[in-house]
């Protein structure tokens, strides 16, 4: 009905699937990612966990499995991850200097323009506090 693969997109055997693994050693599989191709070619991702089922003398006998559809968020770590390399390049590669500040003036980050304007090394501005005067109060509107 469906191609199933691991989430690094490796084929998942039927000896793979969490509730085989669950009849197999009688232990609990949490959070396992599998992506399918669903029978209309969609592309989608679970999250499955498997336990075992045993009867009255503790035997172990089958095993229930759910899954949870977590496609959306999976497509919303794909886009966060393809931002932050955006934004990491650019901060590393533009040709201005650019100075990381958290909301009480700490120096958090620079990258390598400002270093070469400045004449400095990163460790010498790195969690030390900015004294940039008309800086130190520009957060307090971002409180609301």
């Amino acid at each position: 009905l469906w191609q199933a693969s691991d989430k690094d997109g490796v084929i998942i055997t039927p000896e793979q699937h969490p509730s085989m693994v669950t009849l197999k050693t009688g232990k609990d599989v949490n959070n396992f990612v599998m992506n399918v191709r669903t029978g209309n070619n969609k592309r989608k991702f679970l999250s499955i966990n498997s336990r075992p089922v045993k009867d009255q003398n503790n035997v172990l006998y089958g095993a229930v499995a759910s899954f949870t559809d977590i496609t959306e968020k999976k497509i919303a770590e794909a886009a966060l991850k393809t931002s932050e390399e955006r934004f990491k390049s650019l901060f590393v590669n533009l040709p201005i200097g650019v100075l990381v500040l958290d909301r009480n003036g700490n120096i958090l980050n620079c990258n390598a323009s400002l270093l070469s304007i400045l004449d400095c090394k990163a460790i010498e501005l790195k969690n030390k506090r900015s004294t940039l005067k008309k800086y130190n109060g520009a957060f307090t509107d971002l409180d609301g």
